[in-house]
């Protein structure tokens, strides 16, 4: 799975994502750990956001496991807080940058199924300056 999106610098964002089985139905994540991780690229070991249960980025829709979907989301001041660089884009130097996560999903069986770089669920974020 792939995701790309973009967001405004100084903006809280939010999303959802529905993980289901090749038949469409939805994934039970009942007792799972589930985080997600954004770096300036893949290879970057320390990330800028971690997203988490525990410090309210991540949580269930609807507050239930058993329908497979969760929600992430960045606060204002996140999002005000990432680094934002003139990037060329069509001929032109424009204030955003990308950033890249992947959602890690563990079940509680411990067999993690979902990880980070080429895997099923990884994510672009393009963080565009704010208007001031």
């Amino acid at each position: 799975m792939e995701l790309c999106a973009e967001m405004t610098q100084g903006d809280p964002y939010y999303d959802e994502i529905a993980f289901t089985d090749p038949a469409g139905v939805p994934t039970d994540l009942t007792g799972w750990t589930i985080d997600a991780s954004f770096r300036t690229s893949f290879a970057s070991p320390t990330p800028l956001v971690l997203l988490t249960m525990e410090n309210g980025g991540l949580g269930y829709l609807n507050a239930n496991p058993t329908g497979g979907a969760i929600y992430l989301q960045f606060d204002a001041d996140t999002v005000s807080g990432l680094y934002i660089n003139p990037t060329p884009r069509n001929g032109q130097m424009v204030p955003s940058v990308t950033i890249v996560g992947d959602i890690k999903l563990v079940p509680p069986d411990g067999v993690e199924l979902v990880q980070g770089t080429g895997a099923r669920a990884t994510i672009f974020l393009t963080v565009k300056a704010g208007l001031t």
